[in-house]
Parts: C-alpha cells; sequence; structure tokens
C-alpha cells in the first residue's frame, strides 16, 4: 500500500505524474520511464490522459518549488535532453532512422556480444537491476521487405488461398424467443401477455413488490391503474415505467427514446424499472434497431439488463448507475 496518504510516492504512470508535483519536483524524472504507448489510457476506467499528462512533464510543466516560477523542461537531465533531441532528427528522415537502427543494433552486439541483454551502468539510477535487450542487427524493415519481395515473385499457383469464414449457424429462434432467452440471462424478468391482461398483470408485479408509487412517461402512464403515476422525477419514487421503442434480439435489449411526452427519467433515475412494448416492436440486430425512422429526431438509449459495474478486482455491483431491476413485459400482437 502505497500512496501521498502513507508517506510515500504514487507507484505507476499516475505516480509519475503526481508525486513530483506532491512530494519533490526532482521525482519528474519518472515520467522519463513510460514509452508514452497509450497502453494506460486505454486500460483507465474513466479516461485519464496519462500519456498527455507525462508529456507535460517531461515538458517541465511543473513548478520548482512553491518561490520559484516553472521552468522549461526541468526534472530533465542534460544528457537525455540531448538524446531525445538526437532521437527526434533521426527518426524525422526515415533513411536515417534506418540507418540508426543498424548501427545500433551493430554497436549493443559489440558491447555485449555473448548476452541477449546490454548491462546499463550503475551510475544512470537503472543499472542496479535493469538490463536493455540488444537492438537487432538486421531491422524489420529491412526483413520485410525481404519478405514482400518473396511474396511478389511467388507464381500465384503456389499461394494458398485462405479459407472462407464460416458462416454462423441460423437460429431456429423467434424473436421473441431469442429476446427472451438473451435478456433472461442478463437478469431481466420477462412476461409476455395479451394486450387485455397486461393492465391487470402489472398491476399485481407492483402489489406484490408493495409499489406506492411510481414514475412514468405519458405511454407508460396508461398501463397503470391501481396507484398514483407521478410525472416529474423524484428520488422517492423508487419505481418507473416507460414505452420501449423497440426491443433487440441478438442481445436482449430495450431501446428507450424520449420526444413527443416521452422520457428517459422513468428508465434510468428509479431502483427498478419496467418496460411494455409489443412483440412486433422486437428487432433482430443493433443495425435494424439504428434505422428505424423513430429514431431519427429522438434522444435514444440502449438498455441492456440491470444497470452493472464491476472494480478491477472483478467484483460485480449491480444497480449503481440505473435500475437494478428491470421487468418486461410483451403485448402479443
Amino acid at each position: 500500500m502505497s500512496g501521498h496518504a502513507y508517506g510515500s510516492i504514487y507507484p505507476g504512470p499516475i505516480g509519475s505524474v503526481i508525486s513530483c508535483g506532491l512530494i519533490n519536483s526532482e521525482l519528474a524524472s519518472l515520467a522519463q520511464a513510460s514509452s508514452l504507448c497509450g497502453a494506460c489510457r486505454e486500460a483507465c476506467p474513466i479516461d485519464i490522459d496519462l500519456p498527455g499528462l507525462l508529456s507535460r512533464v517531461r515538458a517541465g510543466k511543473i513548478p520548482e518549488t512553491k518561490n520559484k516560477k516553472t521552468k522549461e523542461g526541468q526534472g530533465i537531465p542534460a544528457i537525455i535532453k540531448l538524446g531525445l533531441a538526437g532521437f527526434r532528427l533521426a527518426a524525422a528522415n526515415g533513411k536515417a532512422f534506418g540507418l540508426f537502427q543498424r548501427l545500433g543494433g551493430l554497436a549493443t552486439h559489440i558491447l555485449s556480444p555473448r548476452r541477449s541483454y546490454l548491462p546499463i551502468p550503475a551510475f544512470t539510477g537503472w543499472g542496479y537491476s535493469k538490463d536493455f535487450p540488444r537492438l537487432a542487427v538486421k531491422p524489420f524493415r529491412a526483413k520485410w521487405k525481404e519478405i514482400r519481395q518473396e511474396v511478389e515473385e511467388k507464381p500465384v499457383g503456389h499461394l494458398t488461398p485462405p479459407e472462407a469464414p464460416e458462416k454462423p449457424k441460423e437460429s431456429n429462434l423467434s424473436l421473441v424467443e431469442q429476446f427472451t432467452r438473451e435478456a433472461t440471462a442478463l437478469g431481466v424478468k420477462v412476461y409476455q401477455v395479451s394486450e387485455t391482461n397486461v393492465k391487470k398483470e402489472i398491476a399485481n408485479l407492483l402489489n406484490e413488490k408493495g409499489v406506492e408509487n411510481i414514475l412514468s412517461d405519458v405511454g407508460g402512464a396508461t398501463y397503470i391503474t391501481s396507484i398514483p403515476v407521478v410525472l416529474q422525477p423524484d428520488p422517492a419514487v423508487r419505481w418507473g415505467i416507460t414505452c420501449a421503442a423497440n426491443a433487440i434480439a441478438e442481445t436482449g435489449s430495450l431501446l428507450l427514446a424520449s420526444g413527443a411526452g416521452e422520457t428517459l427519467s422513468a428508465s434510468l433515475l428509479p431502483e427498478m424499472h419496467i418496460a411494455v412494448l409489443k412483440t412486433s416492436q422486437i428487432v433482430p440486430t443493433v443495425e435494424s434497431a439504428m434505422k428505424l425512422p423513430e429514431l431519427k429526431n429522438a434522444c435514444s438509449v440502449i438498455a441492456t439488463g440491470p444497470s452493472r459495474t464491476a472494480d478491477i478486482e472483478m467484483a460485480l455491483t449491480i444497480g449503481v448507475h440505473g435500475p437494478g431491476e428491470v421487468h418486461v413485459f410483451l403485448i402479443d400482437d
């Protein structure tokens, strides 16, 4: 365990950014340990631009002390500045870059002829526990040129044609059956009811759950007969009901759209959500749902099962950012 609260520096890329600001500006050199490949930003669940922040630290966009102004390039040793400037010049020219690749590979093989790694001097601060792999004498660009030439010269008849991808097996399930199967697997409770019986079934569910009032859009309110309907968002109302625009069979998702008296609040704010739609509104794929005309002038969302989230330890939590329960009433038509 580490971090500022525990009297230690923060580890990892985020530590390379904030440790120099919280503890000592001399720690700015930690930012040089990142390759800036961007993997940390892709893995970050809240999309922190760590490569951009590390670049700012490298450029010296940090204060030296509380009493001194920011110095450009602070925290970067002169030898590293010189090396980065040389790399920038070499990388800007393809021929020069290829030449330096070969010279670097030759130099590392001369300095370390019997080992696959090049020892780093201890005075650099990295040599106590780190080694650097030797560079290839023939870089990939040169190898690729030979491979491409060999492929182009080989007669077409000697090439093995790629195997045709297997066609997906067609499902014998109807759209209603497929939607019910996928939604149920996500924890959604699906009820298939008739037009004349839907209000009674919804009332039975609400009575069973002891619901006293319900947040609704204009369409959903027509299915409520036994309890008060709330049309404005209220944090005290734990249940909501909406008329879904459509449903997607392949993912068990609901397509919810606002406009013309319909709102997304009743499907997002309450802890439990009831959705009503007809079986004819189920479409096979997400692509077909996106082509529906009713979505052209509406704000829409695709809701797949109850709201869920997980942390880095893979602990799943239901109902954090939306309903923890979803009930779907499918009306036969």
